[in-house]
């Protein structure tokens, strides 16, 4: 935008004197602005195209259609549009529009997202090459699409706007004139050099409005959101309330403080207590889960130096109590955690958990994390989970406790941050509602990890183990980042006393006892892998008289496979059993195949 600006000035600034005396701009002219406007409003996934445009040397300039498009297609079109402008107002640096309206604009989605920046830029209102100020802002018609909020509608706008030296201010008014009732009203003020503002924000819509389809309100109810905020930036509080059909749902208020911290820095501050009757707004399904009373309370504060301290933090709900404090140093890593979390009802009784996919439902649970580096490096956590469900699944407990040490740059002599521990698990009481995943799966399930993770490394589970009734896993592995391709590499180890347990999964009686290694890597984003693999198996049978004949006593497949882009290749491929011998390699490619084999009896 600041280089749109700045080059529109330098190339307006030669033509005002011909402007004077030639209102009406020439062919040739009209098609060097188009491309110009083109060619520099496009970019970055984005494509203008301005048709019908006229009047560009003289006080008023208008345009048939403005489309913007992305690699999806056409997202915003504006047609019969017009700005009215001080021409000779450029000269002294200021871009002076009295009038930008467009007789109709339509905007059927959302525009595709650009890619997220790592750096976070503040506030502040941006100090362009010249002044800019909006008389008039007017679209009589705005049809928006479906896909944007999950209900069509068509509204009109007006307003204003100016930004000048670190100075803006704006307001807006939007009605609804499809024969519904909506209004959405918006007046706000900013200066960067005393840093106050002001901010007014009111939405009104009747039921089935757009932003009750659009938050997903059970009943689509009518609702008033009204948001007001006025004082200097540094100690600025924010009101807000929220209403449906009539009755007041949320209320409370935001702080923001900032302070000299005593070095010179500024340090800011926060606080938040936003509190109401938020069932009526659920799912009747959730409302046991939160009640009538729902309550957030934080307090806390950023210091110049990036390190961020949650002072203070409850949410509080009928089947919910969250509670304690936390502190992060500038790279991320906690200087204090205390969190404690409960979930359940008082009596008991099963409860459904807000979270995504199948439905979930617990009895009752509770977590804690502890760490405080100014006591030591290291942290603990422990959980336990009772009457555990879903419809796939049940488990009666669950249990996790884990412990380790964190270590940041600087401690110890440590050049980089580095978190390591252990962590264990144990669930009893597994029912899964599928008959053969059951008798393959049993009652009880227990394991451990120990992992360890430094700043800039791929994070390593040294060891990890998981014991079931007859079965059981162990290996290590790494895992590098996503830059990398999340790519894991290591080694597991399986053994099973008796296959028989996996009959019905298999859907054929299986016997025998089998021991499984594999080591190797894979990439979990490529879909490359290269596996060295192991099976040692004893009495093996699958319910086929004639193999089961051929795998009596002891058995041995190996396989050495590697996939990448050209395709996979078999290195080996091994069969050593007491009367059966085999061997197989070669390369598989899509469309074409080249492998050879050998069979001994």
């Amino acid at each position: 935008m600041r280089r749109f600006l700045l080059a529109l000035a330098l190339l307006l600034l030669p033509l005002v004197a011909v402007a004077q005396e030639a209102p009406e701009t020439s062919e040739e002219d009209r098609d060097f602005l188009t491309a110009f406007l083109e060619d520099n409003l496009s970019g970055l996934g984005r494509t203008v195209r301005i048709t019908g445009f006229a009047g560009a040397l003289s006080s008023r300039a208008t345009f048939e259609e403005l489309s913007i498009a992305d690699s999806e297609g056409v997202w915003l079109t504006v047609r019969d549009g017009a700005i009215a402008w001080n021409r000779a107002a450029i000269l002294a640096g200021r871009v002076e529009i009295r009038e930008m309206t467009a007789a109709e604009i339509d905007l059927p989605r959302r525009p595709l997202p650009e890619g997220p920046k790592a750096e976070a830029s503040g506030f502040s209102l941006p100090d362009l090459p010249v002044a800019v100020s909006i008389g008039t802002l007017r679209a009589d018609r705005v049809t928006l699409g479906e896909a944007l909020f999950g209900t069509a509608a068509v509204v009109s706008l007006n307003g204003a706007a100016a930004l000048e030296g670190g100075e803006g201010s704006a307001q807006i008014a939007v009605s609804r004139i499809d024969g519904r009732d909506g209004s959405v009203s918006f007046t706000g003020s900013y200066v960067n050099e005393t840093r106050r503002a002001t901010l007014d924000l009111l939405v009104r819509e009747a039921a089935d409005g757009i932003a009750a389809n659009l938050i997903g309100l059970p009943g689509k109810p009518s609702l008033q959101l009204a948001v007001h905020g006025d004082g200097i930036i540094d100690d600025f509080r924010t009101d807000v309330s929220l209403t449906t059909d009539g009755v007041p749902r949320l209320s409370g208020t935001v702080t923001l403080i900032s302070s000299d911290d005593g070095s010179g820095e500024v340090e800011r501050r926060f606080a938040a207590e936003l509190g109401g009757d938020l069932a009526p707004l659920l799912l009747p399904e959730y409302q046991d889960f939160f009640g009538a009373d729902v309550t957030l309370q934080a307090e806390g504060r950023r210091a110049a130096s990036g390190q961020l301290d949650l002072t203070r933090l409850v949410l509080g709900s009928r089947g919910v109590d969250l509670a304690g404090s936390l502190s992060l140093a500038p790279g991320g890593l906690p200087r204090r955690a205390a969190l404690t979390a409960r979930m359940g009802l008082a009596d008991g009784s099963d409860v459904l958990l807000p979270l995504p996919g199948e439905k979930t439902f617990l009895k009752t649970a509770e977590l804690t994390f502890r760490y405080n580096a100014a006591q030591g490096d290291s942290w603990k956590l422990a959980g336990t989970v009772h009457g555990l469900r879903r419809a796939d699944i049940a488990i009666a407990g669950l249990s996790l406790d884990g412990s380790g040490r964190i270590a940041r740059p600087g401690q110890g002599g440590v050049d980089a941050a580095r978190v390591g521990g252990h962590v264990t698990f144990a669930a009893t009481g597994l029912a899964p509602t599928d008959p053969a995943l059951a008798e393959a799966l049993g009652t009880l399930l227990s394991g451990r990890a120990v992992f360890h993770w430094q700043a800039g490394s791929a994070l390593r589970l040294a060891v990890f183990d998981v014991t079931g009734e007859g079965y059981g896993a162990a290996g290590g592995f790494s895992l590098s980042g996503p830059d990398q391709g999340l790519e894991v590499t290591g080694r597991v180890t399986a053994e099973i006393a008796d296959m028989a347990r996996f009959s019905a999964l298999a859907g054929r009686p299986l016997g025998g006892a089998t021991a499984l290694e594999v080591t190797g890597s894979a990439g979990l984003l490529s879909g490359t892998f290269d596996l060295d693999a192991a099976i040692d198996g004893r009495d093996l049978s699958v319910g086929q008289a004639e193999l089961d004949q051929l795998l009596a006593g002891r058995a041995r497949v190996s396989a050495s496979v590697r996939r990448d882009t050209a395709g996979t290749e078999i290195r080996s491929l091994d069969l050593a059993a007491a009367t059966l011998s085999a061997r197989a390699s070669g390369h598989l490619r899509t469309g074409a195949s080249d492998l050879s084999a050998t069979l001994d009896f």
